[in-house]
């Protein structure tokens, strides 16, 4: 599990985050970050964030409390790692010795107290979960610490698991190993690099999951996302640069891109990103910025590093690095909501559809992450 290898090793994390991964944005955002320098007066304030929509209380706007999950599952210690619905999420069992090792992956179901196992995992292999909904798993496995790794299908029902890909050691040490992994229609849409007389291109690869059949959609285009029920991809310029956004789908759309993009996601509805806004003048760090991209709007700047943007229909989430309160952006509120009774501390989002939850490791005299672990599950009406 490498989001849980991540969090052993924070500093040297936060450390690299700090070198900002280069990617595209939209060519308007320029202007909109010239609009909002000269509005900053009117913006709110808080921590290290200057957002600029209302702040308010989640606990007047949003139902949350806390979740009673267990410190340990068969001897194991437990991380949740996705939602399926409001009773089952989806769960990995480790045990830690100098690195975590992970033993099984599985459905826990909090309302009747339960564990149902799907697979299982040899000492040696790590994994990590690049896509999931109520039917599939879809993951990447290693056994050499990710210099090899394969693509896999997991179907839930019956617990059969599927290599989909071998990838080639290339992807493992370039920028696509961030690249986005989508179910859509029964396919899943992922890339890979190649190599090819010391050239090297990106695929994009779509695999059948009815008929068992992978085929290569096209070359050069690669990060599969869904908008606007469509499958778009970033592809290349006529100068031969990825900053294309455009669907494979045949439908008109096409968006123009920056290389200040940090992260980018999409809720079907429309594509969030952080992007690297700026560096600090005064004290030289990193500027980031959460932006819709869509609608043309940044959401908030930020003066700490943060990632792991998350969208659904009801929200936009991220990650921190400041020891704070967690903050969420209420889409149709237009509002960033505040949890005042959560814990201080780093906060973790899952989301899905109108709720979600919140893993918060707060700080305190015991410095063991593990037991140092909270969470809470909040819903809006």
């Amino acid at each position: 599990m490498k989001t849980i290898k991540a969090i052993l090793i924070y500093i040297i994390l936060i450390c690299m985050l700090t070198s900002c991964e280069s990617n595209k944005i939209n060519e308007s955002i320029n202007d909109m970050q010239e609009n909002n320098l000269a509005a900053d007066d009117k913006n709110i304030k808080e921590n290290t964030y200057d957002f600029s929509c209302e702040v308010v209380s989640a606990d007047k706007n949003i139902n949350y409390r806390k979740l009673d999950i267990p410190k340990e599952i068969n001897g194991y210690r437990v991380s949740i790692n996705g939602i399926l619905d409001k009773n089952n999420f989806l769960i990995s069992l480790y045990s830690e010795e100098t690195l975590p090792i992970n033993h099984d992956m599985g459905i826990y179901d909090i309302k009747n107290n339960s564990y149902n196992s799907i697979v299982e995992f040899s000492d040696n292999e790590d994994y990590d979960i690049c896509h999931y909904d109520s039917e599939y798993i879809v993951l990447q496995k290693s056994e050499d610490e990710w210099q090899n790794k394969n693509l896999y299908l997991i179907k839930i029902k019956d617990k059969s698991s599927s290599l989909i890909h071998e990838y080639t050691s290339e992807h493992g040490s370039s920028s696509a190993i961030n690249n986005s992994i989508i179910i859509k229609d029964n396919k899943i849409y992922f890339d890979d690099i190649e190599i090819i007389d010391d050239e090297m291109s990106i695929k994009l690869y779509c695999y059948d999951i009815n008929n068992e059949e992978k085929n290569i959609v096209n070359q050069d285009i690669q990060n599969p996302l869904i908008y606007d029920d469509s499958i778009i991809v970033i592809g290349k310029d006529k100068k031969n640069n990825f900053n294309i956004l455009r669907s494979i789908d045949n439908k008109d759309f096409q968006l123009k891109m920056k290389d200040n993009i940090m992260e980018l996601y999409s809720n079907n509805n429309s594509l969030y990103s952080i992007i690297n806004k700026c560096t600090d003048s005064t004290e030289k760090h990193t500027v980031c910025a959460l932006v819709d991209l869509i609608n043309n709007k940044e959401i908030f700047e930020s003066k700490n590093i943060i990632d792991q943007v998350k969208a659904s229909s009801e929200f936009v989430a991220w990650r921190n690095f400041n020891v704070e309160k967690p903050y969420l952006y209420s889409i149709r509120q237009n509002r960033i909501l505040r949890f005042d009774d959560v814990e201080e501390g780093y906060h973790t989002f899952i989301i899905k559809d109108n709720y979600g939850i919140i893993i918060t490791s707060f700080i305190s005299e015991d410095e063991d992450y593990y037991n140092n672990l909270r969470y809470y599950y909040f819903e809006v009406d």
